[in-house]
């Protein structure tokens, strides 16, 4: 058996920084001090579901023969590899002390036993002449670092015997089959380590033709693979149902969840309109991702409907499907919203999605959104123009742990009340550090301290969070609602309450534009891409030769990868990429080895197919 079988699972920041330890203490109250405003709830990111069905290939045909002393000095009688991967008879011959061995790609499911005789292939859990009444079915072992699934006899000793197998899934070698593994117990775990000598032994056929199962038919597709055109676009109609045109039209930075500001006059409606490759959106008030539900359910309501069938509406443009929302009433001035798509992804990237399922456009007086695409856009420039974006208010609050992603900056539960200097406060619990972000479009932040009229470093966001001073005073660049975003923190965990005013290098309102063009001398997230034939769920940065404890944990989205280095020393690491997480227990696919320097990875671009998988 030709396989390998693994067995197991401009201007940097300020000129200083300041005395760490002053801004540890509870500042004096000032004279007349101005009330701060009531903290928000804090945003919680959605909780990020499990991901326990993987697409596992089938690697070989399916292997199964004879062990003799297994408890002892276990050594393989007979090894017979099946002449295809489905369904099929075979015989054995138990002699004294021998165990009965079946070995297969978990892809092909879970197997069903059957012969003349009561003759089970639960006992690859048992230990030597246990009888449980739990504990049964296979083990799992990785095999070229794809996992396998191993039965054994209950008992030895059964003489000839002849079984029939049957698999949950179908498929050949090459292909590939969703399957589940994290269920089953790990063959290190219960004296199978002897699989590894499989590797070793000359194989014999099969006796007999396999039987081939009649083949399925195929169900007739619904999904259609469609593309992402270009990044979503929202503003407002006015004269819907009569004369209508578009009064604003933005674009946003790209094909990603994000948050926008819409003025809509009084007789306008608001319009939101994407690619369907991003799957169904989620629209909120304000910014946060936990806000409330906003009334974005009006796209096929008629004139003067205070309801309908909710949801949005599918036009086409260049042949690729995009779906409409529109609000639910005209009106409302300015209002800030949040969009949460199923997913994100990158430009001209082709995702499989069904559209069957909603109306067309220009059944719901919408003819007029085809036009989206050719309009004039008020569009902020490209950060890769050298400019940015004030997407959003300020956000400041505790954490025990680094930012690191845009997660982390909506999880901060306090905003100011505009994107102009502002005084707050934050009361840290022990082992918390106080945090401010806010749009790098702002320019750089003047601290101070309201209780001794200091001005404050907050120099730490490039600190490993055990350290007491770093070798960076700057604060981090992380990518939030598709802008670049500066996160500050202060220096020294509490107890303490701390009482700031922040003054900002520039005076924006929401959606002003400004010269970024220095930001990539911050340190901050590293990004690159990948491919992976499987749903990758994340990736994480480890130290070299151990998968024990992640250094570092990075986000993708579509088939970009994001990662924070900034307080890690130079130095070589193993990168893996997380392809399952069921809680308990991760598959990753690594390692691939990078290499840290001044903070930050190169941009690199990682097939993680050819990456061998590692069950953490």
């Amino acid at each position: 058996m030709m396989l390998a079988l693994l067995v197991g699972c401009g201007g940097q920041g300020n000129d200083y920084p300041d005395d760490v330890d002053d801004d540890n203490e509870t500042p004096t109250e000032p004279d007349q001090p101005t009330e701060p405003d009531e903290p928000d709830e804090p945003a919680e990111p959605d909780p990020q579901e499990p991901v326990t069905e993987l697409n596992c290939p089938i690697n070989d045909v399916p292997h199964f023969g004879v062990v003799k002393n297994l408890y002892s000095t276990p050594s393989w009688q007979t090894l017979y590899a099946a002449d295809g991967s489905d369904d099929f008879d075979f015989n054995l011959e138990l002699g004294a002390n021998q165990y009965g061995i079946f070995m297969y790609p978990a892809a092909l499911g879970d197997a069903s036993f059957s012969s003349g005789a009561s003759h089970g292939w639960q006992g690859a859990t048992w230990g030597n002449g246990d009888i449980p009444s739990t504990g049964t079915g296979p083990v799992l072992v990785m095999v070229d670092g794809v996992p396998w699934l191993v039965y054994r006899t209950d008992f030895p000793s059964l003489g000839e015997a002849s079984f029939s197998v049957e698999f949950a899934n179908s498929g050949e070698v090459g292909d590939t089959n969703l399957c589940s593994i994290f269920d089953y117990a790990k063959a290190a775990d219960h004296g199978l380590a002897w699989l590894a000598d499989v590797t070793s032994l000359d194989e014999t056929p099969t006796p007999g033709e396999p039987t081939t199962p009649e083949p399925e038919p195929e169900p007739e597709p619904s999904t259609e693979d469609c593309r992402v055109l270009d990044q979503p676009h929202y503003g407002t109609v006015s004269n819907l149902f009569t004369a209508p045109e578009l009064s604003q039209l933005y674009e946003a930075s790209n094909a990603a969840d994000f948050a926008f500001t819409l003025d809509i006059a009084s007789d306008d409606f608001g319009i939101l309109a994407y690619p369907a490759a991003l799957g169904a959106a989620a629209v909120r008030q304000g910014t946060a991702i936990t806000g409330p539900e906003a009334n974005w359910n009006g796209a096929r309501w008629g004139q003067g409907d205070t309801g309908g069938d909710s949801g949005p509406v599918v036009m086409r443009i260049n042949g690729d499907p995009w779906l409409i929302y529109r609000t639910e009433a005209s009106g409302g001035g300015a209002q800030t919203f949040n969009v949460d798509f199923t997913r994100n992804a990158s430009i001209n990237e082709v995702i499989s999605c069904d559209v069957s399922t909603y109306p067309a456009a220009a059944d719901h007086n919408l003819g007029w959104a085809t036009v989206i695409t050719t309009a004039d856009e008020t569009t902020p420039p490209d950060p890769a123009t050298g400019s940015c974006r004030v997407t959003d208010v300020p956000r400041y609050g505790v954490a025990s742990a680094n930012l690191n992603h845009s997660s982390d900056i909506a999880a901060l539960a306090n905003t100011f009340t505009s994107t102009t200097d502002e005084r707050f406060q934050v009361t840290l619990a022990a082992d918390e550090y106080a945090f401010l972000a806010y749009p790098a479009a702002l320019g750089e932040v003047r601290m101070t301290n309201e209780g001794t009229g200091l001005v404050r470093a907050w120099a730490a966001a490039t600190w490993n969070i055990a350290d007491t001073v770093g070798t960076q005073f700057t604060p981090v660049v992380i990518e939030h609602q598709g802008q670049p975003w500066f996160v500050y923190r202060h220096d020294a965990p509490g107890v303490a309450t701390l009482d700031y005013t922040a003054s900002f290098d520039r005076d924006l309102a929401l959606n002003a534009v400004a010269d970024c063009s220095g930001i990539d001398a911050y340190p901050g997230e590293s990004s690159g891409t990948f491919s992976s034939s499987n749903t990758v769920i994340g990736l994480e940065l480890y130290a070299t030769g151990t998968v024990d404890t992640a250094l570092e944990s990075g986000v993708v989205s579509g088939n970009e990868w994001r990662l924070n280095p900034t307080d890690q020393p130079d130095g070589n690491y193993d990168l893996y990429f997380v392809l399952g997480d069921n809680g308990s227990q991760k598959l990753l696919a690594g390692p691939i080895v990078v290499t840290v320097t001044s903070g930050t990875l190169p941009a690199t671009a990682h097939d993680v197919d050819l990456a061998p998988w590692v069950l953490q």
